[in-house]
């Protein structure tokens, strides 16, 4: 009698895996129609920051009750989310950011279930889901570049991927302006050459996103 249970059991299991095709690895989810692929895994003992995006679920006895959406957290560590309006993320982790939302949304709902995930590879615009930096002035190609996984991006690298500097450009007072956390702005201003001259590795910083670079002409 033992051994038929076992068969009936294993008889069974094949028939949902059948239907199911198979299961995916605990806290994964298969790609997503646009390409994008989240997984909690990743950094989930890091917390939230800027220029991230993520992909936020909400959904009630196993259905959704909004569409799944990417969101990018603004420089004020900041999404907006449905019914709630704006949404401080400052200070937050994947799990803490999840507690919180299905919080909120129990005023609405009862016993949301909210998912929080990193979306972690090239989103379908082609944009960086790490964030980008903005790259101005006297450069040959001015626009944003996107923020690597390694989150390595320095102001030299950067330059360059904006085709380098112009011959016209001032490299001596190349600036950089950062959101802080506090909503405002600093700018600092930063001697290219002496990167290069005189090995000042400090000075080629690693960028954040959000950050604006401006390269400014040589007679400014």
């Amino acid at each position: 009698m033992k051994h038929v249970l076992i068969l009936l059991g294993v008889a069974l299991l094949s028939l949902t895996t059948g239907c199911l095709g198979f299961l995916w690895p605990k806290n994964q989810v298969p790609p997503l129609d646009d390409g994008t692929r989240v997984d909690k895994r990743i950094e989930t003992e890091r917390e939230l920051y800027p220029g991230s995006h993520i992909r936020v679920a909400v959904s009630v006895l196993g259905e959704p009750v909004f569409p799944e959406e990417i969101k990018e957290i603004s420089a004020q560590y900041e999404i907006m989310m449905p019914l709630l309006g704006v949404v401080s993320c400052q200070g937050l982790k994947l799990r803490a950011l999840e507690e919180k939302l299905a919080k909120d949304y129990a005023t609405y709902f009862r016993d949301p279930t909210v998912s929080v995930y990193y979306v972690t590879k090239e989103l379908a615009d082609g944009t960086s889901p790490f964030g980008s930096v903005l790259v101005t002035g006297e450069v040959n190609k001015p626009g944003h570049v996107s923020i690597p996984s390694t989150r390595d991006l320095t102001l030299l690298r950067a330059i360059q991927l904006a085709g380098g500097t112009t011959r016209i450009a001032n490299t001596r007072k190349v600036q950089l302006t950062r959101g802080l956390e506090d909503g405002k702005k600093a700018q600092y201003r930063i001697d290219m050459l002496k990167i290069g001259e005189e090995g000042a590795d400090h000075l080629n910083v690693t960028l954040k996103a959000g950050d604006v670079i401006f390269v400014p002409e040589s007679w400014m």
